[in-house]
C-alpha cells in the first residue's frame, strides 16, 4: 500500500512498529498505532479534548495488549488487516484534494472500525466516532 503520510503521521508510524517490536508481535495493528499516536506529543491536546491523554491511552494499551513469548526481529512489520483498512479510509478521506495522510485522518479511519483494538480501547475509556469528530471541528 503506498501511502503518503505526513512527517508527522511517519513518526507515529515508526513509533507504531517500535510498539510492535516492544510486544514481541509480527504486524503493525490498530492498536500499534494508537500506541504511536499516544506516544506522540503533538496528539496530547486531541487526547485532552477527548477527556483523556496519551498517558492514559498507553495504560490501557498496556493491560490490552499481551507480550509474545519470543523476541522477534521484524525490520518493517507489514500492516494487519484491520490497520491497512484504516489507513485506506485515511487516504479515501484526502484523495479529492490530494494532501498527505494525517493523525486525525488516521485516527478517524481507527475509529470508523468499531470491532478493531484501537477502537475498543477508545470505547473502553468512553471515546467514540461521534466524540472525535466533534473534537477534530473544534481542533
Amino acid at each position: 500500500m503506498d501511502v503518503k503520510l505526513t512527517p508527522e503521521m511517519q513518526s507515529i508510524m515508526t513509533a507504531a512498529k517500535q510498539a510492535v517490536a516492544e510486544f514481541n508481535h509480527e504486524y503493525v495493528g490498530t492498536e500499534h498505532i494508537l500506541m504511536g499516536m499516544a506516544r506522540s506529543p503533538t496528539m496530547e491536546r486531541i487526547f485532552q479534548r477527548l477527556g483523556t491523554t496519551g498517558e492514559k491511552i498507553q495504560q490501557r494499551i498496556n493491560r490490552f495488549m499481551e507480550i509474545g513469548p519470543e523476541k522477534l526481529n521484524i525490520p518493517d512489520p507489514q500492516l494487519s488487516p484491520r490497520a491497512g483498512r484504516a489507513l485506506l479510509k485515511a487516504m479515501k478521506r484526502v484523495k479529492e484534494n490530494g494532501r498527505e495522510v494525517n493523525k486525525m485522518d488516521v485516527l478517524l479511519g481507527i475509529s470508523e472500525d468499531v470491532e478493531c483494538a484501537a477502537s475498543q480501547i477508545l470505547l473502553d475509556l468512553g471515546i467514540n466516532l461521534e466524540d472525535i469528530v466533534n473534537a477534530l471541528e473544534h481542533a
